[in-house]
C-alpha cells in the first residue's frame, strides 16, 4: 500500500470480514489519548460492532446507543460484552447501526455546511 489514496480505497475491503472492532486507548489524569480517531469513524462508517473504554476520548464521538463501552482496563466486563455481542446479535446490530449514522454526520460536505452556516 505504497500509495496513500490507494489504501484507503482498499480500506472497505480489507475490513468486510470484521464484525467487531475495539477501541482501547488509555486516558487519564496523567495523559494518554488523543483527538477523534479517524479509524474509529471509518470503522463506524462501516456499520461494524464497537467496544470501547468508556474515557473522554472515546466519550466525544460514542454514546452506549453506538458502541459497547467498558470502564478502563475492566478485562472481566471486556470477557462479558463479547459473550453479551454473541448471545444479543440483534443489539449489537442496532449499535452498529446507530454508530454508522453518527459517523456520517463526521463527513466533510456536512461539517463544511455546519462552518459555513455558522458564518454566513
Amino acid at each position: 500500500m505504497a500509495n496513500c489514496s490507494r489504501s484507503y480505497d482498499v480500506l472497505p475491503n480489507f475490513l468486510r470480514d470484521f464484525h467487531i472492532c475495539v477501541a482501547l486507548t488509555f486516558a487519564d489524569e496523567n495523559g494518554g489519548g488523543g483527538g477523534t480517531s479517524n479509524a474509529l469513524l471509518e470503522e463506524m462508517a462501516l456499520g461494524l460492532i464497537i467496544v470501547a473504554w468508556n474515557n473522554e476520548i472515546f466519550n466525544q464521538v460514542l454514546n452506549d446507543s453506538e458502541a459497547y463501552l467498558i470502564k478502563q482496563k475492566d478485562v472481566n466486563k471486556m470477557v462479558s460484552t463479547y459473550i453479551r455481542i454473541k448471545d444479543n446479535p440483534e443489539e449489537a446490530i442496532l449499535k452498529a447501526k446507530n454508530g454508522r449514522v453518527k459517523a456520517a454526520t463526521y463527513d466533510i460536505n456536512v461539517k463544511v455546511k455546519e462552518y459555513a452556516d455558522y458564518f454566513i
